[in-house]
C-alpha cells in the first residue's frame, strides 16, 4: 500500500470520527451519505495513481481501474444478487434498542468488511433524535459464483475435476460447494454448506458431504 493512499485514507477517517463524536442532539448527517463514502472511495483510488505516475519511469506499469461501463460488467451485474438486508442485519454485533457504544459499531463493521462477498462496508451513526440514534449500513457487493475446471492427461489416462461454489448464495450470506473429480484410480464428489447466522441468529452451522469411489 503507498504512502499517499495511507495518508488520504487516515485524513478521511479522522474527517468521520470527529463528526460522529461531537453528533449533538437534533443533528443529522445527510440522507446522500452513501455518496460521501463512495467519494471516499474515488479520492483513494486517485491517491494510488498519483503513486503509481510519479517515478516516471518506463519499465513501471501504472495502475488503471478496469473499465466497468461494458457489456461484461452489466450482464455480471444483472445476474449477480444483492445481499439481502436480513443477511447483513443478523450480522451486527448490536440490535435495535441496546445502549450505543462505538466499538460495536466498530466492530460490526470490521465483521462486514471481512466477508469475502463484499468489496466494501461501512456502518456509522446517521442521525441523533433525543435519546435516540440512527445507524445506517451501507455495503458494495462483488460477484461471487466461482466455477472451477481441469483437466489433464498422464501416461495415456485422463484427470478430470470441476466444482462450483458460492459464499453468498443467492444474496443470503450462506456458502454453498459442490466438486467432482475422476482419476483412473477413483472418483469423488463433495458438497459442503455454511450457514453463519443461523435463522438470523450469531449462531453457525454447516456440514460437508464427501464420498469416494474407488
Amino acid at each position: 500500500m503507498t504512502w499517499a493512499f495511507l495518508d488520504n485514507e487516515k485524513a478521511h477517517e479522522d474527517e468521520l470520527f470527529d463528526a460522529w463524536k461531537e453528533i449533538e442532539e437534533g443533528i443529522s448527517f445527510s440522507p446522500r451519505y452513501g455518496e460521501l463514502f463512495m467519494k471516499l472511495e474515488e479520492a483513494l483510488s486517485s491517491a494510488m495513481h498519483r503513486d503509481w505516475e510519479e517515478p516516471k519511469q518506463e519499465d513501471v506499469p501504472i495502475w488503471r481501474p478496469p473499465d466497468q461501463d461494458n457489456a461484461l460488467y452489466r450482464t455480471l451485474n444483472a445476474l449477480n444478487t444483492p445481499t439481502w438486508k436480513s443477511a447483513l442485519r443478523a450480522q451486527l454485533v448490536f440490535e435495535e434498542g441496546d445502549v450505543y457504544e462505538p466499538e460495536l459499531i466498530s466492530e460490526s463493521e470490521r465483521v462486514l468488511r471481512q466477508r469475502e462477498y463484499l468489496t466494501a462496508a461501512w456502518v456509522g451513526v446517521t442521525r441523533v433524535c433525543g435519546d435516540e440514534i440512527e445507524v445506517s449500513v451501507l455495503t458494495r457487493d462483488t460477484w461471487t459464483l466461482f466455477p472451477s475446471v481441469g483437466v489433464s492427461r498422464s501416461g495415456g489416462e485422463n484427470t478430470t475435476n470441476f466444482g462450483l461454489s458460492d459464499p453468498n448464495l443467492a444474496g443470503s450470506g450462506k456458502s454453498l460447494g459442490i466438486g467432482y473429480a475422476k482419476d483412473p484410480d477413483r472418483t469423488e464428489t463433495s458438497l459442503f454448506f455454511d450457514d453463519p447466522n443461523v435463522l438470523g441468529s450469531h449462531w453457525q452451522a454447516g456440514f460437508t458431504f464427501d464420498e469416494r469411489d474407488g
